[in-house]
């Protein structure tokens, strides 16, 4: 939304007075429960420099160095704080010409220099009661560490549109690298209602550009693209619906909205920042699943084929190795095992063959989480297993005599 002046004009260099502020970081358009950390309350929370004319942003914005607006307003969706809130946080200086902050007040660090701003249900002060430090370093943290959580939803690309597909009630989890987002003309998402989506999109230079968006079940409120290595982000065109972390990012944003909360380094652009609420419930630790088969393996192949029964009573045994825990299961009657792993480490696997038949281990097949085989040990050694880990085709395969080599 383009803000053209109505009132007459203001210009403020002078210190304005001080008052003492009460800080509601909870308000926003919209009650909302986040992972967001202190940037939950904030339609656009920017740890360095904003640059942005000819636009608004519709909720409150925090900005951790200088700010230089211009035609530009904030807060218009929010409800009138009667001086109790502060809508525009700038830690060090503000250079704000033509606009208006709706129903707040503007606190500012170093200095305010004002010209036409209207500030009518608040007003301006020295201060700023944000630490910008400890929101980066939380962020920063959160955005790492979800970037390892496994998938568990399917991409697909149906020539040149992108289809994210996941069915867990709780949390959806998606892997992207820049260059898929690249030239897609659409994007949608399909996940049950309610459920978190969180995408982790990869590489140090991204754009999101030109595309529509479309989301079934859940809703933008539920949406999360982690940037968690990109240093630039370019979007154009665009009406983004959802919310964006992208802690060590230049974000340039000249055409299109984001309906959400936008996370970045810097900011410079005319793009919009939407007020929604933001419900983001992403967990510690997502279970991780590990799976295999124990099975005669007659050809030595370490992959089960046609007519290969697979054996039981076998017990499996999964060890910590970076971190003290241990789990066991034992073969249904094809041979199948699932072991859900509750924390994230290294981990070796092992078997115990309780058939009684005299089997050896002639073979094993490390799965797709990743590790090392060691026939010698008979173990598959050093899995990596993080938050939401999906690793299949961890076989064990026994046969009365022989031996094979390691797959």
């Amino acid at each position: 939304m383009f803000f053209r002046r109505t009132r007459p004009k203001v210009t403020t260099s002078a210190k304005p007075r001080t008052r003492l502020v009460l800080e509601q970081l909870e308000d926003r358009c919209v009650p909302s429960a986040t992972d967001l950390g202190v940037a939950d309350s904030f339609n656009g929370f920017i740890f360095k420099n904003y640059t942005a004319s000819n636009s608004d942003v519709e909720g409150r914005l925090a900005v951790g160095h200088n700010a230089t607006l211009q035609n530009y307003s904030v807060g218009a969706s929010l409800s009138n704080s009667h001086g109790t809130r502060d809508d525009l946080v700038v830690e060090n200086n503000l250079t704000y010409t033509y606009g208006q902050v709706f129903n707040g007040n503007i606190a500012y660090g170093n200095s305010a220099s004002l010209t036409g701003v209207g500030v009518p249900n608040g007003f301006v002060h020295p201060g700023t009661p944000i630490n910008f430090a400890s929101a980066q370093t939380d962020l920063d943290a959160k955005s790492a560490v979800w970037a390892t959580y496994g998938a568990n939803g399917t991409v697909a690309n149906n020539w040149g549109g992108l289809v994210l597909t996941g069915s867990d009630p709780n949390i959806n989890v998606f892997d992207l690298t820049a260059s898929q987002l690249q030239n897609i003309w659409g994007l949608t998402i399909n996940a049950p209602a309610g459920s978190t989506v969180l995408v982790n999109v990869s590489g140090t230079s991204a754009a999101m550009q030109y595309f529509g968006m479309n989301i079934n079940g859940t809703d933008g409120s539920h949406v999360l693209f982690n940037f968690s290595q990109a240093t630039s982000l370019t979007m154009n065109g665009i009406g983004f619906q959802g919310s964006i972390l992208a802690p060590n990012a230049m974000v340039n944003f000249n055409n299109g909205s984001v309906t959400g909360t936008l996370v970045a380094s810097c900011f410079t652009g005319s793009g919009q920042l939407d007020c929604s609420s933001v419900n983001i419930d992403i967990p510690q630790f997502i279970p991780a699943v590990i799976s295999g088969t124990v099975f005669q393996d007659w050809y030595g192949t370490g992959i089960p084929v046609s007519g290969e029964p697979g054996l039981t009573p076998v017990f499996v045994i999964l060890q910590g190795v970076s971190v003290p825990a241990y789990y066991s299961t034992e073969t249904d009657s094809n041979g199948n095992f699932t072991i859900s792993v509750l924390e994230a480490g290294t981990y070796t696997m092992s078997i115990v063959d309780a058939t009684g038949l005299g089997y050896v281990l002639v073979s094993l097949h490390v799965g797709t989480a990743g590790g090392t085989a060691s026939l010698g040990s008979g173990e598959i050694l050093n899995i990596p297993i993080s938050s939401g880990t999906i690793g299949q085709g961890y076989n064990f395969g026994l046969n009365s005599a022989g031996s094979v080599g390691e797959h």
